[in-house]
């Protein structure tokens, strides 16, 4: 009890950051301590974008995918994608990424938006980020090779889910072939496996 005889009054702890001037912003990282509940980070994860570009060819449909060459998922195959710029929307971002990745111009109007994804890495939370997720079917010009990842094709039933994050054969394939996802991934310590999908929605 108080010292008037009432409950103590508890303060919520961001009331608490805001008014000693440590009030997270959007995007930032945020520290948790031992025993919080990891999907603490979502509401303030980093916002990201990928592509998936398909085509069709000889009766197929093939995705463009290209093995990243540095940083964050270096060795793995991904699509064209990255961190929203300040002030950028997810589908400029999309444009833009493309065209720095892949070579290939793209119209904003042609970006199909699929769904966003949570990942959450407790061990390494500067990775912790949510993408958002759009497919393509239309462009101009031929993909080429950059700083990023050497850009090629795959039949998207051979797609090389044993050499893309834990998490791609989870979603991909149905986000391939039309569908929509928002599902959520929390990664292990060993920053590769995913150890839990909570509250997912596909």
């Amino acid at each position: 009890m108080g010292f008037d005889g009432h409950p103590p009054r508890h303060r919520h702890p961001d009331r608490l950051d805001r008014r000693r001037g440590r009030h997270p912003e959007p995007g930032a990282a945020v520290a948790l301590r031992r025993g919080e509940d990891p999907l603490r980070l979502i509401v303030l994860l980093p916002q990201v974008c990928v592509c998936y570009l398909l085509r069709e060819r000889e009766g197929r449909v093939e995705v463009l995918l290209g093995r990243k060459k540095h940083g964050l998922g270096m060795g793995y195959f991904v699509a064209p994608g990255g961190k929203l710029e300040p002030g950028e929307s997810a589908t400029d971002a999309a444009v833009r990424e493309i065209f720095e990745e892949s070579g290939l111009v793209v119209a904003a109007d042609d970006l199909e938006p699929r769904g966003i994804l949570s990942y959450v890495f407790p061990h390494k939370e500067a990775w912790s980020q949510e993408s958002n997720v759009f497919v393509c079917r239309s462009w101009t010009g031929e993909p080429v090779p950059s700083d990023e990842l050497d850009p090629e094709w795959f039949d998207v039933r051979e797609i090389p889910l044993d050499e893309m994050w834990d998490d791609a054969s989870r979603w991909l394939p149905g986000v391939l072939a039309g569908g929509t996802v928002r599902r959520t991934f929390v990664f292990g310590a060993d920053l590769a496996t995913v150890v839990e999908e909570p509250g997912s929605v596909t």
